[in-house]
């Protein structure tokens, strides 16, 4: 909606300057049009990139992340809630991996369909 409403604010504004400045006519309306045939490009690929998203390989990696598979990532990082770092390796217990502090705070909101 805003791509619209600022293609139809380049145009009466290139209105304008054709009222107020009739030599500067086409110039005015030639930057109304590249600006229009800029926005259409832009709506245009961002209309088909929804066709063509990630979504499906985006939400099984959560799913892993989630399932602790990658919690050797947090090895190291500190928690500003807490007085150290995170060893998540130190955290697991009979080899089940467990979410680290920073995925545990309560405030990471999870949604699970």
């Amino acid at each position: 909606m805003r791509r619209a409403s600022a293609s139809s604010r380049a145009v009466c504004y290139a209105d304008t300057i054709w009222s107020e400045h009739p030599d500067r006519k086409a110039q005015a309306f030639e930057l109304a049009q590249l600006f229009c045939e800029r926005a259409q490009g832009r709506a245009e690929t961002l209309f088909n990139e929804l066709c063509s998203n990630r979504d499906d390989a985006n939400y099984a990696a959560a799913q892993e992340v989630l399932a602790g598979r990658y919690i050797w990532l947090e090895d190291g990082i500190t928690d500003p809630s807490d007085d150290g770092p995170n060893d998540a390796a130190a955290g697991r217990a009979g080899g089940r991996p467990r979410h680290g502090r920073l995925l545990n705070r309560p405030d990471h909101g999870r949604h699970v369909p």
